[in-house]
């Protein structure tokens, strides 16, 4: 649904979004600096890597809790100002009453925090593929920060084309469903 907004209400949204924004970066600033120095104090090896690394880390955490906290945030003030999307109001079956298994439920708790599940899943294959490229002592710290970007690269790949296969197979399902509904 379109919402038509006035001046005031466009202007209000915008200082919302820039205070929201401000807020977010700040706090996913401090929780890089602050994983990156837990991590030197937890893993020595972690001190020793070069500073683009560490700074991609924290970069990353800046990164992700700004986008995901203020696009959060918008809908929470879009919901609290205009009401929430009457498809979304309609009453929520409890658990045991829905329909589907283990698999549908799982799969519904996975679509709606892909994005989550996409960053935490890079993060893990990243970390851990710094770590196996730093036991191969036969190839230099330049080598290493292409290599490791290189399996970035296919992990974001890999993740963003599983993301959409899932998505679709499970909008083809609910179409089926409604289908037989009707």
């Amino acid at each position: 649904m379109v919402k038509i907004l006035s001046e005031e209400d466009d202007q209000a949204l915008n200082n919302y979004v820039i205070k929201a924004s401000v807020q977010n970066a700040l706090l996913g600033a401090v929780s890089g600096v602050g994983f990156d120095f837990g991590m030197k104090r937890i893993w020595p090896f972690y001190g020793k890597l070069p500073m683009g690394i560490r700074f991609s880390v924290i970069g990353s955490f800046f990164i992700a809790t700004l986008a995901v906290r203020t696009e959060h945030q918008i809908q929470v003030y879009e919901k609290a100002m205009y009401g929430g999307d009457p498809e979304e109001e309609k009453v929520e079956i409890p658990e045991y009453m829905q329909k589907g298994g283990h698999i549908d439920r799982l799969m519904d708790g996975f679509l709606q925090n892909k994005y989550s599940v996409l960053g935490g899943a890079w993060a893990a294959v990243a970390g851990y593929s710094v770590y196996r490229l730093y036991q191969n002592k036969h190839i230099t710290w330049t080598q290493r920060i292409v290599q490791a970007r290189m399996y970035a690269q296919a992990l974001t790949i890999v993740g963003i084309l599983g993301i959409a296969g899932i998505t679709a197979l499970s909008n083809d399902r609910k179409k089926k469903q409604a289908h037989e509904e009707h």
